[in-house]
């Protein structure tokens, strides 16, 4: 077994890894039609989150899965969508009607070279409805699962 683990590592090259995992509400994402943007980025392994603008570009053609987790404040709504390029892959709402509700939507998608996605907010404006705290976090993260050749 000993001699298996060295070798190991030669399977995987870190240019193959693409994944990243960004948290907390930047609020100016406000009106309907915007990215959601979060502000604080954990780690982004081949730089394909942009904060500033929310959009992931794919560096490399292959399947991808993105999660997102939203808690929205007691009282609101939260319609989303997540959007490759110009075209709607999932959407759905978020409710907190009587009480603060969190919710994770995911997707698996195909994306081919410099493709973008992001999750643009339905409804606005959206600052509002999210609870972002100590109990709470909004997060976005994507990972390759499984490159494609073009």
């Amino acid at each position: 077994m000993s001699d298996l683990c060295p070798n190991i590592s030669l399977l995987f090259h870190v240019s193959d890894i693409v994944a990243f995992h960004v948290h907390t509400f930047a609020d100016n994402s406000s009106t309907a039609g915007d990215s959601i943007k979060f502000k604080t980025e954990l780690f982004n392994t081949g730089n394909g989150y942009n904060l500033d603008d929310g959009v992931f570009t794919s560096p490399v053609s292959g399947v991808y899965i993105f999660t997102a987790h939203f808690c929205i404040s007691k009282g609101f709504n939260l319609g989303y969508s997540f959007v490759k390029e110009e075209e709607i892959i999932i959407t759905g709402t978020v409710y907190g009607c009587d009480e603060p509700n969190c919710a994770a939507p995911s997707a698996v998608i195909m994306l081919q070279t410099n493709e973008r996605l992001t999750i643009r907010c339905r409804d606005g404006p959206c600052q509002d409805a999210f609870v972002d705290d100590f109990v709470s976090t909004n997060t976005f993260s994507g990972a390759l699962i499984s490159r494609t050749h073009p």
